[in-house]
């Protein structure tokens, strides 16, 4: 968005949100009048939460995490858990809803627990620390996030470093304004 406001246009993000919100309405409302959802109803969620009202994604949360556990034999459904976790949480410090975050954070922290799930656990220690950023509590976040990349980095996974290298960028760039990045994942 930065490159949009050196060329002269001004980005209004509220009426940007705004507009996703409404054009998101039939997926809210399908999730909301389907009272078993499958995993078509957890892939919707999946891709679409960014775009619905942050309180909606906040009730439906619990939801979606719910029939991913109880349908942890598809593999699928193992993967989009975690991946549902990091992306409302990326949701949730988008708009400053940080004790909805540091919930969904400590949910994580509570499923990862003794899993042996190096990878989802080298995010959360990466999300822990853009929470610490965000929350004002710079050099111990940086610290975390800094962690996180060097795992990955040892581990040998030069795309997550790199991916993770900039999301961290983009996190001390705009963690002051909220209208200058979002950062959605």
């Amino acid at each position: 968005m930065n490159d949009e406001r050196d060329q002269g246009i001004e980005v209004n993000v509220d009426a940007l949100f705004a507009k996703l919100q409404t054009l998101s309405a039939p997926v809210v409302n399908h999730l909301y009048s389907v009272d078993n959802w499958g995993v078509f109803e957890v892939l919707l969620f999946r891709f679409f939460q960014f775009s619905f009202p942050v309180s909606t994604v906040h009730q439906l949360l619990r939801t979606a995490v719910s029939r991913t556990q109880k349908e942890a034999g598809v593999q699928l459904m193992q993967r989009m858990k975690f991946e549902l976790l990091f992306g409302t949480c990326a949701t949730f410090i988008n708009f400053r809803k940080l004790p909805w975050a540091r919930e969904v954070l400590e949910d994580t922290e509570s499923l990862l627990h003794a899993q042996g799930d190096l990878l989802n656990s080298t995010k959360l220690l990466f999300y822990q620390g853009w929470l610490r950023i965000v929350s004002g509590s710079i050099t111990a976040g940086k610290r975390s996030c800094e962690q996180a990349i060097s795992i990955f980095r040892i581990l040998k996974q030069p795309a997550l470093q790199i991916m993770y290298e900039n999301m961290l960028q983009a996190i001390l760039t705009n963690r002051e304004n909220l209208n200058d990045g979002f950062i959605f994942s």
